[in-house]
């Protein structure tokens, strides 16, 4: 759900498609502010500039990597 929150953070400033965000520093323009806040422990996703997206065109998992997915 976090990463889900930062992607569409992100995709609503930016007009890219998610496939050419994937990779490290894509992003061209910072998303809307967020707040994560973690329903339970886990990966920490809340303090990290990853994404994990699931592309099932081609049966893959990618990361996105950018200092714009951080929450402010």
């Amino acid at each position: 759900m976090l990463d889900s929150t930062k992607l569409l953070s992100v995709m609503s400033t930016n007009n890219q498609s998610l496939r050419s965000m994937v990779g490290t520093d894509k992003i061209e323009y910072p998303g809307i502010p967020t707040m994560l806040i973690p329903t339970t422990s886990g990966t920490g996703s809340e303090v990290t500039p990853n994404a994990n997206v699931t592309l099932p065109d081609e049966e893959l998992k990618e990361g996105i990597v950018s200092r714009y997915l951080l929450p402010i």
